[in-house]
């Protein structure tokens, strides 16, 4: 990738959205639009990358952006990682997507039944080591937190993923970058929920 900034006009957040959940709407249909995969669409590229926005989601093999929002290539710059969690790597990508990018929006893409948050909700310190650990780690604060908020067993999973959506705002929101951003009114940042079964977005 270039280290060189690229400028470019700014789309308004509210059409970033739109497009986004029009894209949404057309997945969940079963009608997507054939995104534009031709030599000179790629070639185009090739010289230049121009996302409006970036998406921060998990890893998970059934949670894809592109598919998801029904964009091509080039639409999304995409950091994708186990329960969406932020650490210095992927807080770097999006500082990255923020000041050579310029993108308008970070959206931190959680989703239903995550793996990542269901072993966060039974985790043991004494079992895990590396990097599993640390990313289970990441997201308890949530899992706590959704502990003291629910009242049945099988709204946990959910609920703390939902909570960490929240939590790994913060965490986003505690680069210098992105805040001095946010403050020249460039960027926003904000969350979204992907329901596996009815492959609905919904804005948090």
């Amino acid at each position: 990738m270039s280290t060189r900034r690229v400028m470019r006009s700014r789309e308004p957040v509210s059409t970033i959205l739109a497009r986004l959940t029009e894209g949404n709407a057309r997945f969940v249909a079963g009608e997507p639009r054939l995104a534009t995969v031709d030599p000179e669409t790629r070639a185009a590229l090739a010289r230049g990358q121009h996302p409006s926005v970036a998406v921060l989601t998990c890893s998970d093999s059934r949670v894809s952006p592109e598919l998801i929002f029904d964009q091509g290539l080039g639409d999304l710059f995409v950091v994708r990682v186990a329960g969406n969690v932020v650490d210095e790597t992927v807080l770097s990508s999006l500082e990255y997507a923020v000041e050579h990018l310029a993108v308008a929006l970070i959206l931190v893409l959680g989703h239903s039944g995550c793996g990542a948050v269901t072993s966060a909700c039974s985790y043991n310190p004494d079992e895990l080591q590396g990097a599993s650990d640390s990313v289970l780690k990441a997201i308890r604060p949530a899992v706590e937190a959704a502990r003291a908020e629910c009242q049945a067993p099988d709204e946990l999973i959910d609920t703390s993923a939902r909570l960490n959506v929240a939590g790994q705002i913060e965490a986003v929101l505690a680069s210098p970058v992105v805040r001095h951003s946010i403050a020249d009114r460039r960027l926003t940042v904000m969350g979204a929920w992907y329901d596996l079964e009815t492959g609905l977005i919904s804005w948090l």
